[in-house]
């Protein structure tokens, strides 16, 4: 059985459900129980044994990209993919994928 070593983490939307009306927040940054939201998945993906993360992100990705780096503990490699048209490439993804099932 060969074991997964490497995770992706999508986080290229707004976030407006998770965050409300705050905007001071990203949304893999709200904290929970003193802690960044983003911090909790981290910590699990290392415990599974992930070595790599490929995070996705696109809704103030500078800002992401750099508040990301901050959390990321050394020993895990990480790359960020910058995906600026999250809503279109979500309908032609979707639209694929669905269109299998009829």
């Amino acid at each position: 059985m060969t074991s997964i070593s490497e995770a992706v983490i999508l986080m290229a939307g707004e976030g407006s459900r998770l965050r409300g009306s705050d905007k001071t927040f990203l949304k893999p940054f709200v904290p929970v129980l003193g802690r960044p939201l983003i911090s909790y998945v981290l910590d699990t993906l290392i415990h599974a044994g992930i070595k790599t993360l490929d995070f996705v992100v696109g809704y103030e990705s500078k800002r992401m990209i750099a508040q990301a780096k901050q959390l990321i503990p050394s020993g895990l490699s990480a790359s960020f993919i910058e995906n600026h048209d999250e809503r279109s490439r979500f309908r032609q993804w979707d639209s694929r994928s669905s269109a299998r099932f009829f």
